[in-house]
């Protein structure tokens, strides 16, 4: 009896065992076939249907699937422009001006697959992108290396298998890398502009060579100087503050967050930094909202954006604003220089302020989950120091003056 009973005992036992062990053959194949299923990632190319597929196909099948959650907006965007001139590259390789003979069909451009990009092609697109002839884009070498990374991080997507991309198709064995930007061009190192502090002087030039203005069509000084003033003391990044939205102003004295006691009589900005995607609160310094409040009544309710154009990199923008620091006498001064400004005024109120107006990242855990900065930045927006001209009657060109 109890030999029955233990040959029972065993004989379920081994049914269970068999079953577990079953269970974990089944599953790990199934897995194994889920990740693998193009086949070898050292297979040819030639018989991988993948192989044929262009950069902006690979781009939308494989890389943007993967980040488009985990990246802004823009940055995607960013890697759009980059095969942008990736095709644009493409279509003139078999120009005369090319000094390498081309390595596939120059009626297959600009779909040229992602299985035929090596190092040498790479390589010729880097120097063409630093170049000054037409249709080069003649980038500068900073921007050329951040355009080589966003190709490599496309390829990669489709490249040998790894943690980060297991589902690759698995086109390319290895991914080609570009050359450095500065050995392509020779070696020749480039010079940086980095923003640089006006002093009074020149901000109250720049505000009264605003007059010269001829765009955009509505009140155009008074768009500008706006521009000016609230650039050079509020430091919006040059993308936000070119196409701030007209509703991202408020001249109401309470905070517009709930909860909260703050008031300010001169009202508030509130706005999604474009890099970060977060918002961002601030106090409205006496001269922004005079400014702000006169360019609102002018060009009336109603509107998207609060001033007349849609980029800080619009032709007419450029144009308009090369025109007003000509006739201020200087010429080198660029939108970044006010947002230096902007950072230097604040922090001579208070240290650290100009990080916070920027939206830099809080480098301490008090400074990020306990500090407050509101009320240092209302008390600073009343006594941040401004050029005199900025506290003048507000005026919309050489012969409108407005009072309030």
């Amino acid at each position: 009896m109890l030999f029955n009973t233990l040959a029972l005992i065993l004989a379920q036992l081994a049914c269970v065992i068999a079953t577990s062990t079953e269970s974990i053959f089944i599953r790990k194949p199934l897995m194994e076939l889920r990740v693998f299923d193009a086949g070898d990632a050292a297979a040819s190319t030639a018989n991988n249907p993948a192989a044929t597929m262009t950069l902006r196909e690979a781009f939308d099948r494989y890389w943007l699937p993967v980040n488009q959650y985990l990246v802004a907006d823009s940055t995607a965007q960013k890697y759009r422009t980059a095969i942008d001139h990736w095709e644009t590259y493409q279509r003139g390789r078999d120009s005369s001006t090319r000094t390498v003979a081309p390595r596939i069909a120059p009626d297959s451009s600009p779909d040229c697959p992602v299985s035929q990009i090596d190092a040498a092609m790479l390589n010729e697109f880097g120097v063409w992108l630093m170049a000054d002839d037409s249709p080069s884009p003649g980038l500068k070498q900073s921007t050329v290396t951040e355009t080589a990374k966003k190709i490599h991080a496309i390829l990669r997507a489709v490249g040998p298998r790894d943690a980060k991309h297991p589902h690759s198709p698995a086109v390319l064995e290895t991914v080609p890398v570009m050359a450095p930007a500065r050995r392509l061009a020779g070696g020749k190192k480039e010079a940086t502009k980095s923003g640089r502090n006006l002093s009074d002087d020149e901000l109250g030039a720049i505000y009264e060579a605003c007059d010269v203005a001829a765009w955009p069509p509505e009140v155009p000084a008074l768009q500008w100087r706006t521009f000016v003033v609230f650039t050079s003391l509020i430091a919006a990044r040059a993308g936000d503050g070119s196409r701030l939205s007209a509703g991202a102003i408020t001249l109401d004295p309470e905070i517009p967050i709930s909860g909260s006691t703050l008031s300010h009589e001169f009202g508030w900005v509130d706005f999604e930094a474009d890099k970060t995607e977060k918002q961002h609160l601030v106090p409205l310094p006496p001269c922004v909202s005079s400014h702000v409040a006169e360019l609102l009544r002018r060009r009336g309710s109603g509107r998207d954006r609060l001033y007349g154009w849609e980029s800080y990199r619009q032709r007419p923008f450029v144009r308009q604003w090369k025109a007003i620091v000509a006739q201020a006498g200087l010429p080198d001064v660029v939108i970044k220089d006010l947002r230096m400004t902007a950072n230097n005024r604040w922090n001579s109120v208070r240290d650290g302020l100009g990080d916070w107006l920027l939206g830099h990242s809080a480098s301490g855990v008090n400074d990020r989950h306990y500090r407050d900065r509101l009320p240092d930045a209302i008390a600073a927006s009343l006594v941040v120091a401004v050029p005199p001209q900025f506290n003048l009657p507000v005026r919309g060109g050489v012969s409108q003056t407005f009072l309030f």
